[in-house]
């Protein structure tokens, strides 16, 4: 068995790059989207890394900083396009939005999200979820849903859903844990709620 990083930002970059490879080598026409994408993730890895070898210190474990790393990624993915903006600038805004403390250190040290992009997604995010779905006798998935408006109004309301299958060891620790002790069979956590 292969040794664990010795701290949570390794295997977060490692997770980035095993995305960016797998969306390099499952993509049958190199678009110029996919590309972008790559270029992100593989980018975004370089950061995590230098930050790794300058400030090695975080308090959450290796794997759930990187099911934290992967499911903001999974929606700077998602609303970038909305909003007409690069992942790599999404991504520390939408971190920065939703007032996460364990997502905090993956942008430590990085520029400050722009005021006009925090106000953007205010107006346009309504809400982000993700819900850990744990069926019996069925594989268990990650659900992330971003409802957000076009237009700002709530006029026109629209949702994306990205649902992942995970193995049971996948699911992240705490929520194996709650849904072992509870009964649950499927778990929650809002992201972002947007006020009124």
């Amino acid at each position: 068995m292969a040794e664990s990083p010795p701290i949570p930002l390794a295997s977060t970059a490692r997770a980035y790059l095993e995305r960016a490879r797998h969306e390099w080598n499952s993509c049958q026409e190199r678009s110029q989207l996919q590309s972008r994408l790559v270029e992100a993730a593989a980018a975004f890895t370089i950061t995590l890394l230098i930050r790794l070898l300058d400030d090695p210190a975080s308090d959450l474990p290796d794997e759930e900083m990187a099911e934290v790393a992967l499911v903001y990624q999974i929606v700077a993915e998602r609303v970038a396009p909305l909003v007409g903006r690069q992942i790599d600038e999404v991504l520390p805004a939408l971190i920065e939005l939703c007032d996460d403390e364990r997502a905090r250190p993956l942008i430590r040290g990085l520029r400050a999200s722009s005021a006009e992009l925090l106000a953007h997604l205010r107006t346009s995010l309504l809400w982000i979820t993700v819900t850990y779905e744990m069926p019996s006798r069925e594989p268990s998935r990650r659900l992330i849903e971003i409802v957000y408006d076009v237009t700002g109004t709530r006029a026109n309301m629209r949702k994306i859903s990205d649902v992942t299958e995970l193995q049971w060891e996948d699911v992240p620790a705490d929520v194996r844990r709650r849904a072992l002790a509870n009964r649950e069979q499927a778990i929650r956590f809002r992201l972002y709620l947007r006020a009124g």
